[in-house]
């Protein structure tokens, strides 16, 4: 189970860094840096709440759920990733943006990992 939680990260971190590249300089270009991060971060925590919902019901064997939510989904999103880009967009934006950008992501992730539980559900 070690190993595929480990294949699961490993995976989850490579898929981190192929949507950044593929959204960052796009969303750079568009006056957005930083973005593409925001996204993966709540997207990743819209899956673990689906993930979730899908435990709960007995749809998913929690087995899968470990090598997905905490393999995958961790990989795919992560805080020392976010905190560099955090600085950078206080340096950029000033701290007020810093700021927005340090509470709006982490509240935005809880409620895209409610909306994946409740999606669960349906």
């Amino acid at each position: 189970m070690i190993a595929l939680v480990a294949l699961g990260g490993g995976l989850g971190a490579m898929a981190r860094y192929g949507v950044d590249l593929m959204l960052g300089g796009r969303l750079t270009a568009r006056g957005l840096p930083g973005w593409a991060l925001a996204l993966i971060n709540i997207s990743g925590s819209l899956l673990i709440g689906f993930l979730a919902g899908l435990v709960a019901r007995g749809a998913l064997a929690p087995q899968l759920h470990t090598v997905l939510a905490t393999g995958h989904r961790r990989g795919y999103t992560t805080l020392p990733a976010a905190s560099p880009d955090l600085v950078e967009t206080a340096e950029r934006g000033g701290r007020a943006a810093g700021m927005r950008r340090a509470l709006g992501v982490p509240v935005a992730a809880v409620a895209a990992c409610a909306i994946g539980l409740f999606l669960s559900a349906a």
